[in-house]
């Protein structure tokens, strides 16, 4: 195992760097209005294993993470219309 990464609730997330013995926090995420948390977490584990897969940047990864997870959290469905539609390019 290389990476472990949890998320701290409010407190936003972590991710520990085994090889490098470091820990990389997101810091408390942005405070949005939270309608449900259904699917949040699958989203911030597919949001960052996206990002990190392509960039390699553990930092940038959990920011965007984050980011995406804001975004579940704040609206009523689990996939939030905006993600459907910009996977399917509109």
């Amino acid at each position: 195992m290389k990476l472990l990464v949890y998320t701290l609730g409010a407190d936003g997330s972590a991710v520990y760097d085994y090889p490098n013995g470091a820990v990389h926090l997101s810091g408390k995420p942005e405070d949005v209005p939270v309608v449900s948390t259904v699917g949040a977490g699958d989203c911030f584990g597919a949001s960052f294993l996206h990002s990190y897969m392509r960039s390699g940047d553990i930092d940038g990864a959990v920011r965007f993470a984050t980011e995406r997870s804001n975004i579940v959290v704040s609206n009523t469905e689990a996939i939030p219309r905006a993600f459907v539609d910009a996977a399917r390019g509109r």
